[in-house]
């Protein structure tokens, strides 16, 4: 028999081993540590004491669960957990302890097992020790916090809101109830995030995901390396990162998912329960890289992980299910990525046996479907057995059953089910009803209008409803549904993100706009066809254009708001030095709502609820005598050219000008450049015939498209150039590839059949027509000073030869000036210049970047280690700019990606503040492009300067003057574009 003192000690010194053994990960401690305190269970001693041994009991055995993954241990410390509460005799703190701690184990064992009557046992127990309200902060915060988890996984178990509700609440009290310098906080916090996280995947309440961000984030930092909890932490942390990521497109957010999911896996011992749950966490962050990345080796990765955590797993652990769903997405998109049809039929495999073992809610089981109908979905397509099209439709219309009406997930299960109907009539299958594309659309519509669904579905059904309904004749229903895409395009790139992240999730939707467009015009409402224009194309310039916009009137009504406003935007404006830094994200996030609540400030004035709401279309429309604008609209549903002026739009229909006639002739073009520029062409032959591939695609531009629209505006030729009126071509897609204004039908000797747009208008650009409007605000008052940066010489690049003389001859313009040559061209000093010049004229190499034109450059002294990028020019705001000159390789080609974005350095130049901006299409020697510019500053000096009134026309003349000098070579004089008013 063991006296009471003695009891006590082994109490003590069996809890001091726990410590130790927890601390240290050491079996041998942790083994010691049982005996100890099962001896002194056993014994016949006082109650509390008991007590206190077997919850400790309960503790010791779920730890060493956690170690080995055994679920005897873990019904084992459930048992212990109970009997201390069958002694009978202890209603002090230590009975509340032992509560708390069956509670916990009861959870665990519950998340093992699919048990929901321990799930709502350990919920009972939870409040009942809350109830008894007990002061010591220490019991109090164990208390609340396992109450908080205990509540969250019921939700996950059952889906009831008003759990998860008290989850977030409950936790929150832990965490405030938390003293000064608590030893676990970090758990607390992290189970808090964990809450938030959970609540914003069920309601998709954006605020919850930041919150569980910075919680995790605050968690991580309190545990650091050999806090026994950190590697759970980091894991968390890793998820939230991974959701909020494929939220918001925030690709940093991804690579710390990565960084901290990886961390995660690498300090978690291989026989760790726990390694399997890391190790999907991991995995399926990878598969969201490749979303973003586009890289297999991610697919790759998620897959060997993934298979990773299901061999780990036991059988009869609920999470098995949710770990074969996982593997199913990344084996289908592995196959769809092209690997092998084995991938596929992993794919299926997996997300049939997914749904077989799913034990838990509704919800997890429609998802689970939803994965597996995908599957079916993709073997049909390869197979074409209408057998897995009918399957899969029959799964997702399952998993439609088994989900809320609004839970954002069901817009994705509607999703898919259109996609397979739509797929399954394509097909032409006999079984097939004739139903199937009309029940698409129905999909289709249902998704899009979804409010809690997310944007990206959102846009994506929106657009697969009225490109659907377009192929069944239905325009109206067509131009419903990619209006309402058009109009959430603008929230897939929000302005947290980085500029890159923003391209990259706007590429995904290129002719969504030109679509819309299309549709409304069939329905013969031209006006609502050009709003959808300036809606859908140039987001992100339309982003810095508001933060450009006029303040005047606002200073006059509230300074104080304005300056705010000034500086939220000068913020956003700014280029983010390192998007990789955590921090540099959340000052991007901040800015973004600072953003959003000075805008609500403003709109709450009198006379300012519409300050920056988009424009109508009769603030569109270009001001009396100034020249029509042609939105020249390509679309697989019909091209044309709107044309809109003081009289109204009018149409001209472009039945030559589809899709892959643009892009035949885009390819065309820039390989003939490319052989033309080549050294190793051979012989002036061989040139020969690349410049008549390049005066084919000038007059296929005049039969296709400019020819019937200067018809329509009845446009004829004439030798004199004052008599040619003025027009702004706005191209839409990849025709901003293709020089419009040079456009003409040549004979044989390079001369026209019947005169050109050359001989006809005088052309300029502009990305949009609201951008257009910015150039043409009032010239600023003031002397002009010319700013020249020469950069003849650049390590890495080839010498420019002609720039010098370039140089000296604009030097001898009547003009004040400022030079900036060899060591003083920087990108700094070229910013800093810019500042007090309003006219600049560049003479360098450029880079031009085709998947992130952000990233495209002027090639200045320092371009190695401070390349001066679109991003820092447009972010200079030069007081009173008025033209910059740009003698600089394809200085106004954007990306085949992005087109309708309009992101290159010509239009960089145009939102910094310069109205008029000349660049180049494509790359052109320096010796002829000398000439051009010569000509050019001949055409704009006038007694007191230079005359920026005069910058198109002095362009359109330079440009005829080097077509009469060498006809035959368009390539040396079309690629010279004027942009702005």
């Amino acid at each position: 028999m063991v006296s009471r003192p003695d009891a006590h000690a082994l109490y003590e010194e069996g809890v001091a081993l726990l410590e130790d053994a927890r601390k240290r990960r050491d079996e041998r401690l942790l083994s010691r540590a049982i005996g100890l305190l099962e001896r002194c269970a056993d014994a016949t001693v006082a109650a509390q004491t008991r007590v206190a041994a077997l919850s400790a009991l309960d503790m010791a055995l779920k730890t060493r669960y956690a170690w080995t993954g055994e679920l005897d241990h873990l019904r084992g410390a459930t048992e212990a957990g109970r009997a201390a509460l069958d002694v009978r005799g202890d209603d002090r703190p230590d009975r509340a302890v032992a509560m708390v701690n069956l509670a916990d184990s009861l959870r665990v064992l519950a998340e093992r097992t699919g048990d929901d009557a321990a799930l709502d046992e350990a919920v009972r127990l939870g409040e009942a020790v809350d109830a008894q309200g007990h002061t010591d902060p220490g019991l109090r915060v164990v208390t609340l916090n396992n109450l908080g988890l205990c509540l969250r996984v019921r939700f996950e178990a059952g889906g009831d809101l008003a759990d998860i509700r008290r989850a977030a609440v409950v936790g929150q009290r832990a965490v405030d109830a938390m003293p000064d310098g608590y030893a676990d906080a970090a758990s607390v916090l992290s189970n808090l995030a964990g809450a938030h996280q959970t609540w914003f995947e069920r309601t998709h309440e954006r605020s919850a995901l930041d919150r569980a961000v910075d919680l995790g984030r605050r968690a991580a930092k309190a545990a650091p390396d050999g806090h026994p909890s950190r590697a759970s932490i980091l894991s968390n942390l890793g998820t939230a990162l991974q959701i909020r990521c494929e939220t918001t497109g925030d690709s940093a957010d991804l690579q710390e998912a990565i960084e901290v999911g990886g961390a995660a896996v690498e300090t978690t011992a291989a026989h760790d329960p726990a390694l399997p749950v890391r190790l999907t966490n991991l995995g399926t962050a990878h598969v969201t890289r490749f979303g973003i990345s586009g890289d297999p080796r991610d697919l790759d990765e998620a897959v060997r992980v993934l298979e990773r955590a299901i061999a780990d797993t036991d059988d009869d652990d609920p999470a098995l299910a949710g770990r074969l769903a996982n593997l199913c997405v990344a084996a289908r998109l592995r196959f769809e990525e092209g690997g092998a049809a084995s991938d596929l039929d992993l794919s299926v495999t997996a997300g049939r046996r997914a749904v077989r073992e799913c034990r838990s809610d509704r919800q997890r089981l429609a998802g689970h479907l939803s994965n597996l109908g995908a599957a079916l979905r993709a073997r049909f397509r390869l197979r074409q057995d209408p057998a897995d099209a009918e399957e899969s439709a029959a799964v997702f219309e399952q998993a439609l059953d088994g989900s809320p009406t609004d839970h954002p997930q069901r817009a994705v299960f509607l999703s898919n089910l259109g996609g397979v109907l739509y797929e399954h009539a394509e097909l032409g299958s006999p079984t097939a009803p004739a139903d199937h594309r009309a029940r698409a659309v129905s999909a289709f519509r249902e998704a899009a209008e979804m409010p809690t669904a997310r944007t990206r579905v959102r846009v994506a059904t929106g657009t697969a409803w009225g490109r659907v309904a377009a192929e069944l004749g239905d325009w109206r229903t067509a131009v419903e549904g990619l209006e309402l895409a058009v109009g959430q395009l603008g929230l897939r790139a929000p302005r947290e993100l980085g500029r890159e992240d923003q391209e990259r999730e706007l590429a995904e939707h290129a002719a969504l706009a030109s679509d819309a467009a299309a549709c409304a015009v069939r329905l013969g409402d031209l006006p609502r066809a050009v709003t959808l224009l300036e809606q859908g194309r140039g987001i992100l310039l339309g982003q810095s254009l508001d933060t450009r916009a006029d303040l005047t009137a606002l200073r006059r009504r509230d300074a104080g708001l304005a300056d705010r406003f000034d500086e939220v935007c000068r913020g956003l404006d700014s280029p983010v030095p390192d998007l990789g830094r955590a921090d540099a994200g959340q000052e991007r996030r901040e800015l973004a709502d600072a953003y959003v609540s000075v805008l609500r400030a403003i709109h709450a004035l009198p006379g300012f609820e519409t300050f920056l709401a988009p424009p109508a279309f009769g603030e569109l429309v270009p001001p009396p005598g100034t020249g029509p604008a042609i939105l020249v609209n390509v679309s697989e549903l019909g091209s044309d050219a709107l044309i809109v002026h003081g009289d109204g739009p009018s149409l001209v229909p472009l039945p030559l000008a589809t899709p892959e006639a643009v892009r035949t002739q885009v390819s065309v073009l820039l390989t003939a450049l490319e052989a033309i520029a080549d050294e190793d062409t051979p012989d002036r032959d061989a040139r020969e015939r690349e410049e008549r591939r390049v005066r084919g695609v000038l007059g296929w531009l005049w039969d296709a498209v400019t020819g019937p629209v200067l018809r329509h505006l009845d446009v004829a030729a004439t030798a004199d150039p004052g008599r040619r009126p003025r027009v702004w071509w706005i191209p839409t897609g990849l025709l901003s590839f293709l020089p419009l204004h040079a456009a003409e039908r040549l004979h044989t000797d390079g001369h026209s059949y019947e005169g050109g747009a050359l001989d006809r208008v005088v052309s300029s650009y502009s990305p949009t027509l609201r951008s257009l409007s910015f150039a043409r605000r009032p010239q600023p008052p003031g002397r002009d000073r010319l700013l020249v940066v020469s950069a003849a010489t650049v390590p890495g690049h080839a010498v420019l030869p002609a720039t010098r003389r370039e140089a000296a001859r604009l030097d001898r313009l009547p003009v004040a000036k400022t030079l900036l040559t060899l060591e003083t061209a920087t990108r700094d000093r070229v910013l800093a210049a810019l500042a007090d010049h309003s006219w600049a004229h560049f003479v360098c190499h450029a880079t031009t970047d085709t998947a992130y034109p952000s990233r495209s450059a002027l090639v200045l002294r320092d371009h190695g280690e401070a390349p001066l990028r679109v991003s820092d020019i447009a972010a200079a705001r030069p007081a009173g700019a008025k033209v910059a000159y740009l003698s600089a390789c394809s200085t106004a080609q954007g990306a085949a990606l992005l087109p309708d974005e309009g992101i290159h350095i010509t239009s960089a130049f145009h939102l910094a503040g310069y109205r008029q901006v000349v660049g180049t299409l494509w790359p052109i020697d320096d010796h002829p492009a000398g000439r051009i510019t010569r000509d050019f500053y001949e055409g704009v000096v006038v007694a007191e300067g230079l005359s920026a009134e005069a910058a198109a026309s002095a362009l359109h003349s330079a440009v005829h003057r080097a077509r009469r000098r060498t006809p035959g070579h368009p390539s040396v004089w079309a690629a010279h574009v004027h942009v702005g008013a």
